[in-house]
């Protein structure tokens, strides 16, 4: 699943891997982005309407109010997603219309994704100074700084557990253990590397880059090689892939 479309009038669609034949998916008539899927094609995307943004959850709104930002599944089926209000943003999870809070720093906090038995949340954070990557446990409290230095967004969490990858200085996607360790850049020098996502197996990354001068999908192996666009005969804006952890029925 991606976004396409000029930046006023994005649409999300939808392709298999060899991408020959992309689909519309949002019917919203307005801006719809930040898209991403569950278990069985479960699907969730941010939709601007007027001054609000709508959480739409299986093509239906859930939440509507000032700002909602970048909605990701767990792996019980429960939505989370960033919501803004009282000049901070956190993260909640989303049960119909009532919410629960998961992210109890303070700052900006944004971009959830989960462990494969559901039990800890990465995600990002500005809390102590700087934008980084932060772990802590899938039902809220405390979390501890995974990433140091530069600037690190988009985590996306391997459906093996083994890797976290995320977008450093918001240009290249690296690799990282959940404990710290096994640091790796994959992709330099290449235009703006951003929103990777891993296959369901866990052994290649989709992620969006702009470098043959437009917003284009790529993947490649977890190692950082095989890098190739995902279509390449296709001439509308790719980006913000996320790549479904199942196949729908």
């Amino acid at each position: 699943i991606f976004v396409s479309g000029p930046v006023q009038q994005n649409v999300i669609m939808m392709t298999e891997l060899g991408g020959d034949k992309p689909v519309q998916v949002s019917k919203h008539k307005g801006r719809s982005t930040q898209p991403t899927m569950g278990a069985g094609g479960r699907t969730a995307w941010i939709q601007r309407n007027g001054a609000k943004y709508e959480l739409v959850v299986d093509g239906k709104v859930i939440s509507s109010g000032p700002t909602h930002l970048s909605p990701a599944f767990k792996p019980d089926g429960t939505v989370a997603a960033a919501y803004s209000e009282s000049q901070k943003t956190s993260i909640y999870a989303f049960s119909g219309r009532s919410k629960s809070l998961l992210s109890g720093l303070g700052g900006i906090n944004v971009s959830p994704t989960f462990s494969p038995d559901g039990s800890r949340m990465a995600f990002v954070s500005d809390a102590g100074g700087g934008t980084g990557i932060y772990i802590g446990s899938s039902s809220g409290g405390g979390a501890t700084r995974l990433t140091s230095g530069a600037k690190a967004t988009d985590p996306s969490w391997s459906p093996t557990g083994e890797y976290i990858t995320f977008v450093s200085r918001e240009t290249d996607i690296c690799i990282i253990r959940p404990d710290g360790t096994g640091f790796r850049q994959l992709t330099g020098g290449q235009g703006a590397n951003y929103r990777p996502s891993f296959s369901p197996d866990g052994r290649m990354i989709v992620f969006s880059s702009t470098r043959n001068g437009r917003h284009q999908l790529f993947v490649m192996s977890v190692n950082g090689d095989k890098q190739q666009p995902l279509m390449p005969d296709n001439s509308m804006n790719q980006e913000q892939p996320y790549w479904c952890p199942t196949m729908p029925k």
